[in-house]
């Protein structure tokens, strides 16, 4: 995947319902920056390397479920600026690339076992279990 994120100038996605999109993280570590939405989740990890485009809640009128939708005019406008504007694409990659380094396997793991230890209300002098069979 890098090999195809490395032909990219822009990474764009206006997603509205994805979580954590591992694709938005994948093109962040290959310092794409992005046009992605302000849906909840992507803010979360996207926003120092993106363009956000505004989204709108909406309620679904039979169902009541609620819905977000992108405002496409603001998407347009934010894609062609990411487009033409080479200062920008630089800055917002590099920003990308750097938020992308706080996902870094080794770092959640030992976020995971400070959780772990915190839930244990004792420190844990080692993480190897060792198992008698």
């Amino acid at each position: 995947m890098p090999d195809i994120y490395n032909c990219m100038d822009v990474f764009t996605s206006p997603t509205i319902g994805e979580g954590f999109g591992l694709a938005h993280l994948e093109a962040m570590s290959c310092g794409r920056p992005q046009v992605t939405t302000n849906a909840p989740g992507h803010t979360d990890y996207c926003r120092p390397g993106s363009l956000l485009v505004d989204c709108y809640r909406e309620c679904e009128p039979r169902t009541e479920v609620e819905r977000y939708r992108v405002i496409i005019q603001d998407y347009v406008q934010k894609l062609a600026r990411m487009c033409r504007t080479n200062d920008i694409r630089i800055r917002l990659g590099g920003a990308a690339r750097l938020a992308a380094t706080e996902y870094d396997w080794d770092k959640i793991a030992q976020q995971w076992l400070e959780v772990f230890d915190g839930l244990l209300d004792t420190a844990v002098p080692s993480y190897q279990v060792l198992l008698d069979f």
